[in-house]
């Protein structure tokens, strides 16, 4: 183990399961701007990927938020946005535009490379609390645990309204 993991030998697992753990940890660097980069990128998801079986993927745009449109249309660029025998998924993080006009203009784009059901809009600080305390509700309560899943439930979906604008907290989103 390295330096600087106080605790870590406490709290770590097994060895064996930590090497397999770690072999499941990959790295792919690139410029999503770039859909060059994309299709490298698609390459070497199909290289670890089981071979001969369609992999559902889940892009997770966690970027600053100028990435958001470049990175959406180079995944359609390099076509590994299309559903070929498995599913695709984007997520967008919050800020979702600076505007009605700027949230517009990157709903057309996200709607030119995905549909509408591949495509989630979330705010992960704030939703957070809510979605774990609908898990409790859920398994802690057995007369909601048999009909609250995929078979009976089409979507869920969580508003929460803010009192803080946008332009006092988008440093934290940059």
């Amino acid at each position: 183990m390295t330096e600087g993991m106080d605790g870590f030998e406490e709290f770590s697992p097994e060895q064996e399961d930590w090497s397999e753990f770690i072999s499941r940890i990959h790295y792919f660097g690139g410029d999503v701007s770039s859909a060059t980069d994309l299709k490298r990128f698609d390459e070497f998801l199909r290289g670890i990927e089981f071979p001969g079986k369609p992999a559902n993927r889940l892009y997770y745009l966690a970027l600053a938020p100028s990435l958001y449109e470049p990175t959406i249309l180079n995944l359609g660029a390099a076509g590994i946005a299309r559903e070929t025998g498995a599913w695709r998924r984007v997520i967008i993080e919050k800020p979702f535009g600076s505007d009605f006009a700027s949230a517009q203009a990157l709903n057309k784009s996200a709607r030119s490379v995905f549909s509408e059901d591949q495509v989630f809009r979330i705010d992960h600080y704030l939703g957070k609390e809510t979605a774990q305390n609908l898990l409790v509700l859920r398994f802690a309560n057995t007369i909601f645990e048999p009909v609250w899943n995929r078979n009976y439930i089409d979507d869920v979906q969580i508003t929460v309204s803010e009192t803080v604008a946008l332009s006092d907290r988008a440093g934290y989103y940059d």
